[in-house]
C-alpha cells in the first residue's frame, strides 16, 4: 500500500496499492467495499473527490484516471 486517505465522511478510507489497483474500504468494519481496476501500473496515490463521490488514482504508468466511487467504474483517463 503506497497511500492511504480518509474519506471526506470519515467512514471509509482509500488507499493505493502495488497490485495495480485501489480499493475503499469501510473505516468501521474494515471490509473492502469497492476496487477500481484498469491501470496498468502500480497506482501510486488515491484521492476522494471534494463531496466524497469520486476517486482521482495515479500510476507509475503514467495515467491518472477519474472514477465513480459508488459503482467503481472509471469516467475519464487522463495521459502524456
Amino acid at each position: 500500500v503506497y497511500s492511504a486517505v480518509f474519506s471526506p465522511d470519515g467512514q471509509r478510507v482509500l488507499t493505493a496499492s502495488g497490485d495495480r489497483t485501489a480499493k475503499i474500504w469501510s473505516a468501521v468494519s474494515g471490509e473492502c467495499l469497492r476496487t477500481f481496476e484498469g491501470h496498468r501500473g502500480w497506482v501510486s496515490s488515491a484521492v476522494f473527490s471534494p463531496e466524497g463521490q469520486q476517486v482521482l488514482t495515479a500510476s507509475t504508468d503514467k495515467t491518472a484516471k477519474v472514477w465513480s466511487a459508488a459503482s467503481g467504474s472509471c469516467l475519464r483517463t487522463l495521459d502524456d
